[in-house]
């Protein structure tokens, strides 16, 4: 029985471009070595070539087989050991794409089973996938294929036993078409969203999963129908705003990371910029408050109205890769979505810092920062929850709080 694949568009055209890229996979980064690569690399029969593989590699002292061992890093340059003079894999070069790791081999692929299908999307952290994700207006349109030219694919696949939010693929599509509306503006989406995500997690803590889908379904229909019944909620206009409280809670906690959580020199060179374009009118709070709004205003919201997709397409790809396994393995739907409205927020945030550093705001510098944003938290599992944390301390993590920090 042949493998069905689904994936956003955007992953049908994806190529690595090897060493052409700007901010390589290779490097500054720990490239895990399944069991199964380092049987295969010491079968090599090549003894030279044997060893030239065999001494680049640290097993790891209580390793598994998915993360059995892993390939030095340049101190210098923090390549990859096998990473060759022309930015290419020594080993795929020589010995063919069936050689390299399961790691290397699926990113920046992000391959989930749910039934009889493998979903496949990216992680934005590479920059050519970042760039055909987000820049294209169709890139995250859905479709199937019977063959993927990838071998060594590594699958995650949903835990057998784990409790789980009933309904999980329902969720996610009603999730994916409430980010896809495009007759409401982005930010007023992410809220009407967060709506929808705070009703499902009091039906679950209820005990009432089975009227979770007739909600959905009355609630995008709703939604569709451009919220006849609830004007409240209807113009983007009127949700509160409080600029102060965004500065205060996401540039202060950024600013408190900085110190040995940023290590990608690119992100490194997007916060710089963000600092200085933040402090250019002084630094006081009052002053920092007050360019900020005017450089929201000039750069950044006209940046939203006119590539709308922008944004839809960087959460849909979120939502799509991450939700169903979080949700598999038993977090709230509430917590999922804040942490899709922290990301937004703070990537909000740098932008309109970079913006007023660079006088202007293109696809191409949004694209740059959010590749390298994510490049540099994608695996640092405290920086949401810390935040979220921080909120919590405050008394300050409330569905009310969430939207002052998406309004603008």
């Amino acid at each position: 029985m042949k493998t069905r694949y689904e994936m956003p568009r955007y992953m049908e055209r994806f190529r690595c471009i090897g060493p052409a890229c700007e901010d390589t996979c290779c490097a500054w980064w720990g490239i895990s070595v399944d069991r199964r690569a380092y049987d295969r690399y010491r079968a090599i029969e090549d003894e030279h070539e044997r060893r030239r593989i065999l001494s680049k590699l640290n097993l790891k002292t209580e390793g598994t087989d998915r993360d059995y061992a892993s390939f030095e890093l340049n101190p210098a340059t923090g390549h990859c050991a096998m990473l060759g003079d022309d930015g290419l894999c020594t080993i795929q070069a020589k010995h063919g794409e069936a050689m390299l790791s399961a790691t290397c081999a699926t990113y920046p692929r992000k391959v989930n089973a749910e039934g009889g299908t493998l979903e496949i999307s990216a992680a934005l952290s590479c920059p050519e996938a970042a760039r055909l994700a987000l820049l294209h207006e169709d890139a995250c349109e859905f479709v199937t294929s019977d063959d993927v030219h990838t071998p060594n694919l590594s699958v995650n696949r949903p835990p057998s036993t784990a409790r789980h939010m009933p309904h999980a693929a329902v969720i996610r599509g009603a999730i994916i078409r409430m980010l896809k509306m495009r007759r409401y503006a982005f930010p007023h989406r992410l809220i009407l969203l967060g709506l929808m995500c705070e009703e499902l997690d009091r039906l679950a803590a209820v005990g009432d999963p089975e009227a979770i889908p007739a909600f959905l379904a009355d609630f995008e229909a709703e939604a569709a129908g451009g919220l006849a019944d609830n004007p409240d909620l209807r113009e983007y206009a009127a949700f509160p705003r409080d600029t102060a409280f965004q500065i205060r809670m996401l540039n202060g906690y950024l600013m408190r990371r900085l110190e040995g959580t940023i290590w990608n020199r690119r992100y490194e060179r997007c916060v710089a910029e963000y600092v200085r374009g933040m402090t250019q009118r002084g630094e006081a709070a009052d002053q920092v408050v007050r360019h900020y709004e005017e450089t929201f205003a000039a750069h950044v919201a006209p940046f939203i109205a006119r590539y709308g997709h922008f944004f839809e397409n960087y959460a849909v790809n979120q939502v799509y890769g991450t939700f169903l396994p979080g949700l598999r393995s038993g977090q709230r739907i509430g917590t999922l979505y804040r942490t899709l409205a922290v990301d937004f927020a703070m990537i909000k945030l740098h932008l309109t810092g970079i913006a007023a550093h660079r006088g202007e705001l293109t696809p191409e510098t949004a694209v740059e920062l959010v590749q390298c944003y994510t490049k540099n938290y994608e695996f640092v599992s405290s920086y949401r929850v810390d935040f979220l944390l921080e909120l919590a301390a405050e008394g300050r993590d409330s569905f009310e709080d969430i939207v002052l920090l998406i309004t603008n």
